[in-house]
């Protein structure tokens, strides 16, 4: 998850901000795009972790209440932009059922079979092939929302994956 977070966090808002240039994909890289509150975030978190210090638990409590309130959120956020679309376009695209096939199915297998070479302990090899295999999350919606892009696409993939995990999770599960 904190591999996932820096990447959203940088590589992502990269993206964004790639799209929301010229169109011509010209952007003046800054730095200071990439120190942001998830990478300060992350790198704290890592820092708390690797120096073992306690955090006072008002703190914890705080951040914790925080959190929460960041998930329905975003799903209101997703909500919202998938309100002001026609349903039948989330099953329209075919190119977001072939990234739904290879993000839920593909990926995760391989990972499944690559990770049997590994010693890794069962329980946390099953968990990082069932991570992979999960529907689209929330973020990048809202981070299109912040950038004034269009968040439809990010709305649609997450309806798409959501419902196909259906099936695609049982699947993954056999190859654990």
């Amino acid at each position: 998850t904190l591999v996932y977070n820096i990447l959203f966090y940088t590589y992502g808002i990269y993206l964004f901000e790639k799209e929301k240039s010229d169109g011509h994909g010209n952007i003046k890289f800054q730095w200071k795009k990439m120190l942001n509150p998830g990478v300060i975030a992350c790198l704290l978190s890592l820092v708390l972790f690797a120096s073992q210090i306690s955090v006072p638990s008002p703190v914890v409590s705080f951040f914790d209440y925080l959190g929460n309130a960041a998930i329905p959120l975003s799903m209101i956020m997703t909500g919202v932009s998938l309100a002001k679309m026609p349903l039948k376009e989330v099953f329209r695209d075919i190119k977001m059922y072939q990234f739904t096939f290879l993000k839920m199915l593909v990926i995760p297998i391989i990972a499944a079979l690559l990770i049997r070479y590994v010693s890794v302990n069962p329980v946390l090899a099953g968990i990082m092939v069932l991570m992979f295999g999960m529907p689209n999350g929330s973020m990048p919606v809202m981070l299109a929302v912040d950038y004034g892009l269009d968040s439809s696409i990010c709305s649609r993939g997450i309806v798409l994956t959501t419902i196909l995990s259906l099936i695609t999770l049982p699947i993954i599960t056999c190859f654990v």
